[in-house]
């Protein structure tokens, strides 16, 4: 026997049949309402209330969800919508036609869309044969909305069939009516000219504070933070891949070994993936018209990889699978920026949010570098020694000349170390020096370059006797000296580009976390780099300390960041696109090294040897400051060696006057 629920009155058509009608033709529906939000401003000029209505014919339907199909409906006033007070009302809606956004069909209003609203309550409570105790819901002011909106009374066949809907309907499927939000209270309080209390962001929760959907009947909202991982673009939707660095079970499992670039080929060339490994990631499926926002942003450029994302009432699901919580962001009707927002790791001064997950990830890159892993960073490379970082192939060949020099020399001399030291004690005469390059104003004994290097204070003693070598000491020289080479061989490549630190904005923030990039990264993104004086001068005693014979042993010196600031008072900048400045450290140069550019340039065409008879280098000795410090050392695929150190020395507290 058919249900009479199955028996649509004349006129009507099921909710099944409406969501298949995509020909632009209008229809009529009599049906249960399973859900609705309030009106609400739309991105427009009007009103927007959005609802779910099911009937028996929803039972079947595959594309149609236990909620039956959306509708959507469109007024000037807040007074022309149907006055819904609870789930299980019917609502008989007359000209709907079926439209799409993206993948989703739902229900639209048109200019001649009429509606009638019943109790469900008291339909089912009705004991009239017609129906004449049964109540009408009626739209609160002006008569006029009354007259045209609301539609003609239903018939009795009409009636019966909207009874036999609500016997079919199992009530605990039914919602309860949604409850006023903070934000309504807020909104209602701000139109009406009071001064609410600021919102307060109750609804943001961490990845290990979700919940299980089962817990929430699938309809669990939150808003999110954390950072850009990865950016899928699908046809209709798009996949946003966010950590915050906490795990939670439900999370898919990323190796442990860290997860480099996108197996499948899914993610833009110019997106690779830096999820971190383990259960710290949630993806995103952003829908509809916010999908669009965030193509558009990613089009101007103002969306990366390693921005940090908040985005506001996201649905969290268990995905197709049930193995794994996704997220799902849909248009709410309000402003983009109120669902999605950017922002920066400066801004964590005054967000704490952004400083708590700055933090955390902070700690999850040490652990991480303590194993050798660690995230990859868009257009960011990875750590390098500070005497490597941005140098040509020309450069590290000069250093490596010079190294192999310095171990030549340190070998030949290790039988008159102990007599060079006890007759020359490594001190030298304060003979005549270039006056236009200075010391700080500190009273500091002159040490020889070679006391230096081949210092004997390097070796000690245990407590027991045994003797051992330190790797290094942090310690501090002045010395004369006279530069006889410099690299990068192309005074351009004096200054290296920087990209600040996430972590700048944090109380113990140190410099040294600062990203070395890319030239090229640089010349893309001017705004978003720094530069810093990074090159090295080859330096040699401006005179051989007594007992010495032969050539002196030469230093390799590091001249980097606000030392070079010093150096040249001058700071920073991309000389390559600078010719003023680059113009101006040519002549300060030469102050330093004399015409030791000309000759080297001489010395690259011509292959003629730099300081040999008739070639001098015009350069004039000069005092300054030397600071000795160790980095790890880095075995020949260039991992760091915890236990082993290479000892280095840079220039400090000397300037060209």
């Amino acid at each position: 026997m058919i249900s009479m629920a199955r028996r649509v009155p004349s006129g009507f058509v099921p909710i099944a049949e409406a969501y298949k009608r995509r020909d632009q033709s209008s229809y009529n529906i009599i049906a249960v309402c399973t859900n609705y939000l309030p009106p609400a401003q739309s991105r427009g000029t009007d009103f927007t209330m959005k609802m779910s209505i099911w009937d028996t014919s929803c039972i079947e339907a595959e594309d149609i969800g236990q909620e039956g199909m959306m509708v959507r409906l469109f007024y000037k006033t807040q007074s022309l919508f149907p006055p819904v007070e609870n789930t299980g009302d019917i609502v008989i809606l007359r000209s709907l036609k079926t439209k799409n956004q993206g993948s989703q069909w739902f229900g639209l209003s048109s200019f001649e869309t009429s509606w009638v609203v019943i109790s469900g309550t008291s339909l089912m409570d009705s004991t009239c044969d017609n129906f004449s105790d049964i109540e009408y819901r009626e739209p609160p002011g002006e008569a006029s909305a009354s007259k045209k909106c609301r539609g003609p009374d239903p018939t009795l066949a009409e009636l019966k069939y909207a009874k036999a809907l609500l016997q079919e309907k199992d009530p605990s499927t039914l919602r309860g009516p949604p409850k006023s939000t903070a934000l309504d209270v807020y909104t209602v309080m701000k139109e009406s000219g009071g001064n609410p209390a600021p919102l307060k962001q109750q609804k943001y929760r961490m990845l290990k504070d979700l919940t299980s959907p089962a817990e929430h009947h699938g309809h669990q909202f939150v808003d999110l933070f954390g950072e850009i991982c990865s950016v899928y673009y699908g046809s209709n939707v798009i996949e946003v891949k966010l950590t915050d660095f906490t795990e939670h079970p439900l999370l898919f499992d990323h190796a442990r070994s860290g997860q480099e670039g996108d197996e499948f080929g899914y993610i833009k060339k110019d997106h690779p993936q830096t999820c971190p490994s383990g259960r710290m990631t949630i993806t995103v499926n952003v829908w509809d018209a916010l999908g669009n926002y965030i193509r558009k942003l990613d089009q101007d450029g103002d969306i990366k990889l390693g921005m940090y994302m908040r985005v506001r009432n996201v649905l969290i699901k268990m995905n197709r699978n049930g193995s794994v919580l996704e997220g799902h962001l849909r248009d709410n009707g309000n402003s983009f920026g109120t669902s999605i927002s950017l922002h920066h790791p400066r801004e964590a001064e005054s967000d704490q949010s952004l400083k708590d997950l700055l933090q955390r990830r902070r700690a999850y890159d040490l652990e991480m570098r303590a194993k050798g892993l660690g995230l990859k960073q868009k257009d960011a490379m990875p750590k390098k020694r500070p005497a490597e970082t941005e140098l040509t192939d020309d450069t590290r060949q000069g250093m490596k000349r010079g190294k192999n020099a310095e171990k030549r020399e340190r070998k030949r001399k290790l039988q008159e170390a102990k007599a060079a030291k006890a007759s020359a004690s490594g001190v030298l005469t304060h003979s005549a020096s270039n006056q236009h390059v200075r010391c700080e104003a500190i009273e500091v004994p002159l040490t020889s370059l070679s006391t230096i290097i081949e210092g004997q204070f390097l070796q000690r003693k245990t407590p027991s006797g045994n003797p051992y070598r330190l790797p290094f000491q942090n310690c501090k020289y002045k010395s004369k000296v006279k530069v006889v080479d410099f690299f990068p061989d192309n005074l351009e490549d004096f200054t290296a580009p920087y990209r600040d630190s996430d972590y700048q904005a944090l109380s113990d923030y140190e410099s040294g976390d600062d990203e070395p990039v890319r030239l090229s990264y640089a010349q893309e993104n001017p705004d978003s780099v720094r530069w810093e004086w990074h090159f090295f001068l080859m330096v040699e005693d401006s005179e051989k300390p007594k007992n010495h014979e032969g050539t002196t042993t030469p230093m390799i010196l590091q001249v980097a960041g606000t030392d070079g600031d010093y150096l040249l008072n001058a700071e920073a900048c991309d000389l390559r696109t600078n010719p003023t400045e680059l113009a101006k450290l040519r002549q300060k140069l030469f102050v330093l090294w004399g015409d030791l550019e000309e000759k080297k340039l001489e010395h690259n065409v011509t292959g003629t040897q730099l300081n040999q008879p008739g070639h001098a280098v015009s350069s004039r000795p000069f005092e300054c400051f030397v600071k000795e410090f160790g980095i790890n050392a880095r075995d020949e695929n260039g991992i760091v060696l915890e236990d082993e150190y290479e000892r280095m020395f840079s220039m400090f507290g000397t300037r060209i006057c």
